[in-house]
């Protein structure tokens, strides 16, 4: 379903990209925006950029696996305790139920 409504916006405004092409061009005006702010001053762009996108992913992963750390560490490709840690440092809490759905 989500699928055909993509395909149908592509064809009716012409855009071709992918959810991937998406984000890197979000990260891409992100980082560009963040850099017009610095003025001589170092940031840590790396550590932006990664907490931005990782924290909604794991969410969106945890939503899907139903709160199954494990089966959600497996999908992220990343070891249980790995996850685990990342929850603790985002704040996410465990939890056994979602929807199912990402």
């Amino acid at each position: 379903m989500k699928v055909d409504r993509l395909d149908n916006v592509k064809r009716n405004t012409g855009v071709s990209s992918s959810p991937a092409e998406n984000i890197a061009r979000e990260v891409r005006e992100i980082v560009a925006e963040e850099f017009s702010k610095t003025t001589g001053r170092r940031m840590l762009l790396y550590e932006l950029v990664v907490a931005t996108i990782e924290k909604p992913l794991i969410e969106a992963v945890l939503d899907h696996e139903y709160g199954n750390q494990s089966h959600a560490a497996l999908t992220l490709g990343i070891n249980r305790n790995t996850l685990r840690k990342k929850m603790l440092d985002y704040g996410i809490k465990a939890t056994s139920t979602g929807s199912g759905q990402a």
